[in-house]
């Protein structure tokens, strides 16, 4: 629960931060527009891709199977996600908290409380299996596929981790953003707890 406490106090400062920039008629704080997408992408004159987008990925294991390749590609629009069917979503940034380099192609999902972070083979996912329901139930869920190690994760910027803030030490680990160089705060609010 401290957990849970942790990423809905980091979520409301967040807010009073407007982290997310000046889109503030924005009611969905899921995902944020094209515009912030193309700023934190580095399209807009910037001289080169930030941290965020130059850690994690390593080719050590050039066969290791890529699990992002459907949950979890680039985008900059919802209608980038289209592949994913009804409900795709291209997330590019987690509540304002958290940057998704690149974008992330997703779908909203359900937990059916606040003590599940994450379901494996969620059938709102993709009822044949394979795709995870992660998140805070009430705060922020999405689908990604599980990994097993950064190899896994194709994408600059992300890599095979646990839930930053919300997690546990035995949790499922999935191709996610760095946490430390992703963090859209001047804050210790994406710091893991202890």
């Amino acid at each position: 629960m401290l957990r849970f406490s942790t990423l809905l106090g980091a979520v409301a400062l967040s807010f009073s931060l407007a982290a997310c920039g000046d889109d503030g008629g924005s009611e969905d704080s899921s995902s944020t527009s094209a515009d912030s997408s193309e700023s934190s992408e580095g399209e807009s004159g910037d001289t080169g891709p930030s941290a965020c987008e130059m850690d994690f990925v390593t080719k050590d294991n050039p066969s290791a199977e890529d699990a992002m390749t459907d949950f979890g590609t680039p985008c900059s629009t919802d209608a980038d996600c289209s592949a994913l069917g009804t409900g795709a979503t291209c997330y590019t940034d987690v509540l304002g908290v958290f940057e998704l380099p690149g974008g992330y192609c997703s779908k909203p999902c359900a937990l059916p409380d606040t003590n599940t972070t994450f379901i494996n083979d969620a059938e709102d996912c993709d009822p044949n299996g394979g795709v995870s329901c992660v998140g805070a139930a009430g705060v922020f869920t999405a689908c990604a596929r599980p990994c097993s190690e950064d190899s896994n994760c194709s994408r600059e910027g992300y890599g095979c981790v646990r839930m930053p803030v919300i997690s546990g030490p035995d949790d499922q680990t999935f191709c996610l953003m760095n946490e430390a160089e992703c963090c859209l705060l001047d804050d210790d609010a994406c710091s893991a707890p202890p």
